[in-house]
């Protein structure tokens, strides 16, 4: 059987409403599953990094939960990449 992953990468923004969106259009899509990412920033940039607010704001872990929940509603795998 062949899986399609939608990867959510950094197009949330930092929105967890943009990021339900996403997960409901891979379902549209005919995706079987998402992938997200998990980082803490302070892990690979220093704070005086010029991006480091660009990615301190698309941190999930806040919502981590919320959105594995989202996806498995719509009957999608669900995963991610960690980095920290």
């Amino acid at each position: 059987m062949i899986q399609i992953i939608a990867e959510l990468g950094l197009n949330h923004n930092g929105n967890p409403d943009t990021a339900e969106e996403m997960i409901r259009a891979a379902t549209q899509a005919g995706c079987t599953g998402v992938k997200v990412q998990t980082y803490r920033c302070g892990d690979f940039l220093p704070k005086d990094h010029p991006d480091w607010g660009m990615f301190a704001r698309r941190e999930i872990w806040p919502w981590l939960g919320r959105l594995a929940a989202c996806a498995h509603r719509h009957d999608l795998l669900f995963g991610t990449t960690p980095t920290s």
